[in-house]
């Protein structure tokens, strides 16, 4: 034992995934009958001095959810110290979750640890495939000022570091050895780096009850919090880091899962846009108290698919479906909450409105700038144009004339009555509910109208109203370009290939940036974690065949679709943006 080490810091404890090769509901029995344990144990055995619950919240919320009648005695064990519990509310793939979220996580698992009594101040990330460069910085706004990490960081480092954010912020880190959060299986390793006087000895795996007879293992010594063990890791004297921990050394960090089961990744993305940039200080700003309890719904729905499997998509199918229809749920609260925030702040009154005559009605459109500053930008929204009444629960009826003549409208500013052309780009027929807390639904026959147009400008975390008034008015022009094999502004070219891909030029720059979309296939055995192809098999090009067409022609978007129904790669190109968008349908 180096002679720097005075002593071993046993932290007994379990690395719990609520999903992952299994749904939760597979687990938790098994975690109800863990934490069943490990309460007999501390109550039983004073020698554990402390049990450490893997830093995220949730299991002891999944357990209570089944024992509510233990919840005074979790309080008593966490209270006490001796059941640590927190600061995360789910151990979460760091680098795919937004700030938001992270800081969200956080909250949730510091309300419910204290809610216990007790929060344990340590920055426990034992398994995230990597780490931000923030990080630092979300914990200290926590009062955090120590962590617990293992992939990602560089070699040549020993167990202990200085990590600092961009901003100045500093952590100080115990770095978990090659064998991670099961020391106890390498404890010579373990001493042999250690660079301080405590070395911390986890004592626990993925899942793994404490044995019975852990007490007399431990010999006299009894187990610690985790905050304990690091007390000496303050020290100025450590290496310091600056910026991500995303560097390949000797724990797996698995690049791979960043691409895995894209869709899941898309879904839980849009759901968080909508709690952060919609819901969020849309319901603030409105100051709905009912809308702020709703959304803590939304965002422990939303903070579960942030484990770090599920994240990832490093889990079995079925727990894919089953995280998706979270976000589905999720996602439905944050947009319910996020109507009923825009008609208290544009004065719409539902309960008038469903009770006032048809033809007293005036469609109205109304903006929201998610971001501080004021700004003013080009615009796609959906118009809905009545159609027919229709029976609540009932299809759309065989024939309506209106369809034979579609509608014609403009929008007006609300504040100045300035006109505001729109560009058509999408007609559908649709059903539409007009909702009431104090009414039955009506439901209508519409017609769903997508349109583009430049808005004018809404101040920040603001609102405006646009009008939907009768008749045309004049399109500008811009100097948007649109052909089959090309789309251009002022800011960039997009020349379109028969294969589906495109070279794109920065006019600013002069730069190219030819084989954008280019395609590969390749076999793959089907682990999540990282490419697997079969020996001895390459790859293939794959190149998207069918002409290309012109779908939306401007003034104010372009749009040019290359394939067939098999595939179809979608381009678009708005006239006052330098972002190129392409959708790939399959």
């Amino acid at each position: 034992m180096p002679q720097h080490v005075s002593r071993l810091a046993t932290i007994l404890h379990t690395h719990f995934d609520p999903e992952w090769f299994r749904l939760h509901g597979a687990f938790l029995p098994r975690l109800v009958t863990l934490v069943d344990h490990v309460l007999d144990l501390l109550e039983r055995e004073p020698a554990i001095g402390a049990f450490h619950l893997d830093g995220q919240t949730i299991l002891l919320e999944d357990y209570l959810a089944v024992r509510p009648e233990a919840r005074e005695r979790v309080a008593r064990l966490v209270a006490s110290g001796r059941l640590a519990v927190g600061p995360w509310y789910v151990l979460a793939d760091e680098v795919l979750s937004s700030g938001e979220a992270l800081i969200a996580n956080l909250t949730y698992g510091t309300r419910d640890a204290r809610s216990l009594g007790r929060r344990l101040d340590v920055g426990y990330s034992p398994d995230a495939f990597g780490h931000p460069a923030e990080l630092p910085q979300v914990l200290a706004g926590f009062g955090i000022d120590t962590a617990v990490v293992w992939r990602g960081v560089p070699t040549g480092l020993g167990d202990r570091f200085q990590w600092v954010a961009p901003d100045g912020s500093a952590v100080q880190v115990y770095h978990l050895p090659p064998w991670g959060y099961e020391t106890a299986a390498s404890a010579e390793h373990a001493m042999a780096r250690a660079t301080g006087e405590t070395v911390p000895l986890f004592v626990g795996a993925d899942h793994h009850e404490p044995e019975p007879d852990v007490a007399q293992w431990l010999d006299g010594a009894p187990s610690v919090r985790l905050d304990e063990a690091l007390a000496s890791l303050a020290r100025d004297d450590l290496p310091e880091v600056v910026g991500e921990l995303r560097a390949v050394g000797a724990q797996w960090l698995l690049s791979g899962v960043l691409s895995s089961r894209l869709s899941l990744k898309r879904a839980i993305y849009r759901t968080g846009r909508a709690l952060e940039r919609w819901a969020e200080p849309l319901c603030a700003l409105a100051g709905m108290a009912a809308g702020q309890s709703a959304l803590g719904v939304a965002w422990r729905l939303h903070l579960r698919n942030h484990f770090h499997d599920t994240l990832c998509g490093t889990v079995s199918d079925d727990v894919a479906r089953a995280a998706l229809a979270r976000t589905a749920e999720a996602e439905a609260i944050a947009r319910e909450v996020a109507r009923a925030a825009w008609s208290e702040l544009v004065g719409h009154d539902p309960v008038d409105a469903r009770r006032s005559p048809r033809d007293t009605w005036q469609p109205a459109v109304v903006l929201w700038n998610p971001v501080p500053r004021e700004r003013g930008t080009t615009v796609i929204a959906e118009v809905t144009r009545y159609a027919a009444d229709l029976p609540v629960g009932s299809a759309p009826y065989d024939d309506l004339p209106e369809r034979a003549q579609p509608s014609v409208f403009h929008l007006e500013d609300q504040e100045t009555g300035d006109p505001i052309p729109v560009q058509v780009l999408v007609r559908r027929p649709g059903i539409e509910l007009l909702e009431s807390p104090r009414d039955y639904p009506d439901q209508d026959e519409v017609e769903v109208v997508r349109v583009a147009f430049d808005a004018p400008p809404v101040p920040g975390w603001g609102v405006r109203t646009l009008r939907v008034m009768e008749g045309m008015a004049p399109l500008p022009d811009t100097s948007l370009e649109v052909a089959a094999d090309r789309l251009a502004n002022q800011h960039v070219v997009v020349e379109i290939g028969a294969d589906g891909t495109a070279t794109i030029e920065d006019r600013a720059t002069g730069e190219r940036y030819p084989g954008v979309l280019a395609l590969e296939d390749a076999p793959d055995h089907g682990d999540l974690y990282t490419f697997s192809p079969p020996p001895g098999v390459g790859s293939s090009r794959v190149t998207i065949g069918g002409e290309a067409r012109v779908i939306a022609s401007g003034p104010f978007v372009g749009a040019v679709e290359v394939g067939d129904l098999e595939m179809r790669a979608t381009w678009f190109l708005r006239h006052d943006s330098p972002v190129v968008q392409v959708a790939l349908r399959h």
